[in-house]
């Protein structure tokens, strides 16, 4: 499984071309199929892209970690792209192809209408206009994208001291109700050293991913966990509760990016080696 990060709050060193945003997306590539985890905020991951030499036209699947408009907010920039790309095309040297309607997978609740004081952040688009791009696939249930690579669907939230926080409300038919990050999800691949969880925000806490991870995969290790794991105090009981249980997997590496800060990232030194992710960063597992 190789993954290529084309957004993240920060850019890889010595990547002049990168454009670092507040945001989360990824590319993946595993078993011959090609992925998009997460759009980022706006479109600039496809500038990024696109500098990486990605082709985001030859997409299998697009994956939404959650609503928020800093994983959803490049819909309307990919679905534009997807729109204009020519039906059959060749590069140099290549055979015509015609460009795929890839599926579209996400939480159920995660279409639904999300805000805060501020207004509106959740996605920017509506279902009836991702069905003109994409093959909609909607499911609280684990989803195997490939035989190793799964979208994990609901979480469930079995590590009190997480203490999953609520803010803002999510529209319930006519009724706004309290945010509980329900349709917060996340990828767990099942490697041949462990399981690797994807992680795009964590709202539903590291450790519940984890936990689910290992137990959909089949795994007893847990050997990386990357991306984005929301703790951002290192000195609060759900971040030592964090660590304690992290380190008793013993993971060969972690790769914490996007909304995890930096005081945590530095932390988590403590219990396995800790790599740093940015707009460019390739990360390669068997």
């Amino acid at each position: 499984m190789k993954l290529t990060f084309l957004m993240d709050n920060n850019v890889k060193w010595g990547l002049e071309k990168m454009v670092a945003q507040h945001g989360f997306s990824v590319f993946i590539e595993e078993a011959g199929k090609r992925i998009l985890f997460d759009t980022g905020y706006t479109g600039i991951f496809l500038e990024n892209a696109k500098a990486l030499g990605v082709d985001l036209t030859d997409l299998d699947y697009v994956v939404l970690s959650h609503s928020h408009n800093d994983h959803t907010g490049g819909l309307p920039a990919l679905m534009a792209l997807l729109k204009e790309a020519p039906r059959n095309f060749a590069g140099p040297g290549e055979a015509a192809r015609t460009v795929k309607k890839p599926v579209l997978v996400y939480h159920p609740d995660a279409a639904k209408r999300h805000r805060d004081a501020e207004g509106d952040f959740g996605m920017p688009v509506t279902e009836e206009e991702l069905a003109e791009v994409f093959t909609i696939h909607k499911t609280r249930e684990p989803f195997w994208l490939t035989e190793n690579l799964c979208y994990l669907g609901e979480i469930p939230r079995t590590h009190a001291f997480e203490n999953v926080p609520t803010f803002g409300e999510r529209l319930e038919g006519d009724t706004w109700v309290t945010e509980d990050f329900i349709d917060d999800s996340a990828l767990a691949y099942r490697g041949p050293e462990g399981a690797v969880v994807i992680s795009g925000c964590g709202h539903s806490g590291i450790c519940n991913i984890s936990s689910y991870a290992l137990a959909v995969t089949g795994e007893e290790k847990l050997f990386d966990i990357v991306g984005g794991l929301h703790t951002l105090n290192e000195k609060d009981n759900k971040f030592r509760g964090t660590l304690d249980f992290v380190a008793g997997f013993k993971p060969k590496k972690l790769h914490p990016c996007h909304c995890t800060a930096f005081c945590c990232r530095s932390a988590f030194r403590q219990i396995a080696e800790v790599e740093e992710l940015g707009a460019g960063s390739v990360l390669e597992f068997a």
